[in-house]
């Protein structure tokens, strides 16, 4: 039996099930963002919880939403936000009720986890392909809104032919294409059939697409594009499983990197000429992720110059002139300065996020080791809770719910 509390506030309506573990939430909005749902991002069944904006009372199809999530009837809904035997907090209401079942089915989570995948990750190749799909497991679900649409195959086929899709296993295989089959039945897709599909995701397809040659690790940290050289002088090498070697972080004179940045430990900065510096991200950065090299004043912390971090060359140049700065990476332009705390606690949740797609997929191993490392960022934010809890992942074997689809190829 799960418990929740019903909230109620000017606009909004509230069923919290339970806090955010250390993996932190998946949150998507749906139905126009009439209804938004929050995930675990461990356990994608999970329901934290499920909230309803209205400018005045709730619609039909919102309590509807809103019973189906929680397995809590309409009428017991309407009593709980009416009845004035509850407990008043200032202008809110709450009451505790016990819910038969309060998890989500398969589709659900990947719907949700789809759409939030793809608002943290604008600018991906694959983010036609992952939208789609998620769209497909929301009709699957049930689960109506407005905003869907029609795309084309165009659109998807670069995500088709990618690495990280011709070389899913089996099963996730099996489960793209029945997705994107189901797409072209449910009208979502256009431009081309089932047998097109299946030979585009065959085997042999997927045998032709691994044979390409892969960029060699040595090119992330190519600047040619502006003659310029990692000299020995600038780079200290670090050994890295005995064979390959990669440059630790070397800031430029005058340059500091900010205690939150993202990549800290694996920034490289120089300056070309007196307004123009140069940064390099040692090691491999994900092509699903859009980075930002950001320049503060070192006193007042004003931004100074921004550029993007191209992902297949891990480079870029911001045009500034030289003189004590604090250089920090992030997703964007706009986004704040985090602290250490902040940033670590960031981490924690990516790394125990990872943790959850590697116990769903069956890879205990590599998922005792991301728990470690959430359980490790954790404690270095200063929260003891969820690094024990996170550190009691690694010690126990629960039952997990199956794959996701995007398990297989984000």
């Amino acid at each position: 039996m799960s418990e929740f509390v019903l909230h109620q506030e000017e606009g909004i309506v509230e069923a919290v099930a339970r806090t955010s573990g250390p993996a932190g939430v998946v949150t998507a909005s749906l139905f126009d963002g009439s209804i938004e749902i929050d995930l675990d991002g461990a356990d994608v069944r999970n329901i934290c919880g499920v909230r309803a904006y209205s400018d005045n009372d709730l619609r039909d199809e919102q309590y509807e939403w809103l019973s189906r999530l929680i397995s809590v009837s309409r009428r017991e809904l309407e009593a709980g936000l009416s009845s004035p035997s509850l407990r008043r907090v200032g202008s809110a209401r709450s009451r505790n009720f016990s819910a038969r079942e309060f998890d989500a089915d398969l589709d659900t989570s990947f719907s949700v986890f789809a759409l939030d995948w793809c608002s943290r990750n604008p600018n991906s190749p694959k983010g036609k392909l992952v939208e789609l799909l998620g769209v497909v497991s929301a009709r699957r679900a049930g689960l109506w809104t407005p905003q869907e649409r029609v795309f084309s195959f165009e659109e998807i086929r670069p995500s088709l032919l990618s690495y990280q899709t011709a070389g899913m296993a089996g099963r996730g295989r099996f489960l793209l294409t029945q997705a994107l089959s189901d797409a072209v039945q449910y009208g979502l897709l256009d431009g081309t059939n089932d047998v097109e599909l299946h030979s585009l995701l065959s085997i042999d397809t997927a045998s032709s697409v691994l044979d390409s040659p892969m960029p060699d690790a040595l090119e992330l940290f190519d600047l040619s594009h502006r003659s310029l050289s990692l000299s020995s002088e600038l780079v200290s090498m670090s050994r890295i499983n005995d064979e390959v070697f990669l440059p630790r972080a070397v800031s430029a004179a005058g340059v500091s990197i900010w205690e939150g940045s993202a990549f800290a430990d694996r920034v490289i900065t120089r300056w070309l000429d007196s307004s123009n510096l140069g940064v390099s991200i040692t090691g491999a950065i994900s092509e699903d992720e859009q980075w930002w090299a950001r320049c503060f004043d070192q006193n007042s912390h004003l931004l100074l110059g921004a550029a993007p971090i191209k992902t297949e060359s891990g480079t870029s140049i911001i045009l500034i002139k030289e003189g004590p700065i604090t250089l920090d990476i992030a997703r964007s332009v706009s986004a704040p300065l985090l602290s250490k705390r902040g940033s670590d606690t960031q981490d924690a949740i990516n790394a125990g996020r990872r943790a959850g797609v590697s116990e769903r997929l069956g890879d205990t191993d590599r998922a005792e080791e991301y728990w470690r490392e959430c359980a490790t960022k954790h404690a270095q934010a200063g929260d003891p809770h969820r690094a024990k809890m996170a550190g009691a992942r690694t010690m126990m074997r629960q039952e997990l719910s199956e794959p996701l689809l995007g398990d297989y190829f984000l």
